[in-house]
């Protein structure tokens, strides 16, 4: 674009109830529209209401979602889908996703400001480009929840490197939702696209995402060696199923599950009899997150 203007100002003109507006010489031009019949252009409209103006012929070119099979340098074309406006790229595998193709796209997902990976899993990994287009709230939840779940079981593989791009991430994740939530709160707008919101469910989101960051503080402050193993396992089942519940949208999942909170309290307690008191202390922070489990169900179908 050197030498031509960048910007233009046009004023509207009022034909019957429809408002017309020239577009510049050089565009035309550019894209061998000037002198063609029936030339037609596609207008779209962005998330802070402005216009973007692409000639149809480009149109097939411009993608909101690309799926792509793995392969070894995956995170190089992951890099150039974000940098060209791509809003959602899935990256697929038949078979689990090899962990340093993996952690590659991770470490090249971070040296992106506008990008987030928002599901991370064994055969899939979506990232999305959020300088294109806001986020779900309900996806941010998801990846919170996929987070905590990371956390348990990492914990169990003794994966430190791993946790720590965890804890990181459920920070960050956490932050992005609630100053979402927040602004939703102030203005009563729907600037996100979650249309079903409402103010209850936007408190719930928050008070939900909240519980899901107390228990990766507590699993951060938690050592786990044979002695709690099983019991700890039994809770991580319980997180899981949540989840589960939550991806399902169950609401009968949920309730069964605000009942199962009490055979692990009891098998909890039988452990602390005649014990010290650091390994009361373990069993105690375990338990606290049985009961944040079980709070946590009730926001799933109030």
């Amino acid at each position: 674009m050197n030498g031509l203007k960048k910007h233009y100002t046009r004023k509207l003109q009022n034909i019957s109830r429809s408002y017309l507006v020239s577009l510049p010489s050089e565009f035309l031009k550019k894209h061998g529209l000037k002198d063609k019949k029936n030339a037609s252009v596609i207008i779209k409209i962005n998330e802070d209401w402005s216009l973007t103006i692409i000639p149809e012929k480009l149109a097939e070119q411009i993608s909101d979602e690309i799926i792509i099979e793995v392969y070894r340098e995956v995170a190089r074309e992951v890099v150039e889908k974000v940098l060209s406006g791509t809003e959602k790229i899935t990256i697929l595998s038949d078979k689990k996703i090899d962990e340093d193709i993996r952690k590659e796209i991770r470490f090249f997902v971070d040296g992106l400001p506008q990008a987030e990976i928002l599901e991370d899993e064994a055969q899939r990994i979506v990232v999305y480009n959020i300088g294109f287009k806001n986020i779900p709230n309900r996806k941010i939840l998801h990846r919170l929840l996929s987070i905590v779940s990371d956390i348990f079981e990492n914990i169990k593989k003794e994966k430190t490197l791993e946790l720590e791009l965890n804890f990181k991430d459920l920070k960050k994740f956490y932050i992005i939702l609630n100053g979402n939530i927040r602004t939703y709160h102030n203005s009563g707008f729907l600037e996100y696209g979650d249309e079903e919101l409402t103010q209850k469910k936007a408190s719930d989101y928050r008070i939900f995402s909240y519980q899901l960051k107390i228990i990766g503080y507590i699993l951060r402050d938690i050592e786990i060696d044979d002695s709690i193993l099983e019991l700890f396992t039994k809770i991580e089942t319980y997180f899981n199923a949540i989840f589960d519940a939550f991806l399902k949208k169950n609401e009968r999942l949920a309730h069964e599950l605000w009942f199962q909170n009490q055979p692990l309290e009891r098998e909890g307690r039988k452990l602390m009899d005649g014990v010290s008191s650091e390994f009361k202390y373990k069993i105690n922070l375990l338990l606290m997150i049985v009961k944040i489990c079980r709070s946590m169900t009730a926001l799933l179908y109030s």
